[in-house]
């Protein structure tokens, strides 16, 4: 946005530079008037009223144009300034929004992929959980990997008593299976 203002001082030293041409022709005016002194001072007078008018005028000018236009430019000039932060401020904003965004939708799927995880890992352990109840004595189970984890473990080892390992291996799964939290999405 450009303002125009310049237009508002074009009169005043338009003025001025007519007023100069003027007081330059009163004062030849006076000097070629040689039949009446009194006539030429007069003029020489006038001359110089309008010299003096044409300084008052010029110096108006200069003053119109340090005083009120200067400063309208500066303020111009801010004015461009502050839009250009504010357009750069709200390009700034849109891309951190979008990388939140983007952000945020990754987390999501990530959590999809852990919930997921969760859920597959509960399944198992519940199935090895109805396994161990429905089964019976050790001895009777089948599937010699779940045999073979129960003997692997220390506490086994020491043990003599199978029904009581039987017991201890269910309530180890039921409390994993109570531990087992689904994030809510």
């Amino acid at each position: 946005m450009v303002l125009r203002i310049s237009r508002a001082d074009e009169p005043v030293p338009g003025i001025a530079a007519d007023l100069s041409e003027l007081g330059a022709s009163y004062n030849a005016f006076s000097l070629h008037e040689t039949t009446d002194p009194v006539l030429a001072a007069a003029i020489e007078k006038i001359g110089q009223a309008v010299d003096t008018t044409y300084s008052a005028t010029d110096a108006y000018a200069h003053s119109l144009q340090e005083g009120y236009l200067e400063p309208i430019e500066e303020y111009e000039q801010y004015g461009s300034t502050i839009k250009v932060c504010c357009i750069l401020l709200y390009a700034i904003r849109t891309l951190l929004i979008h990388s939140l965004q983007s952000g945020i939708l990754k987390l999501r799927s990530s959590l999809a992929l852990h919930q997921d995880h969760l859920l597959e890992s509960l399944d198992v352990k519940r199935s090895n959980l109805q396994m161990l109840e429905g089964g019976g004595d050790v001895k009777n189970m089948s599937g010699d990997g779940i045999l073979n984890k129960v003997r692997g473990s220390v506490g086994s080892l020491l043990e003599t008593d199978p029904e009581e390992r039987r017991r201890r291996y269910i309530s180890k799964l039921r409390s994993e299976i109570e531990t087992v939290t689904i994030p809510q999405m």
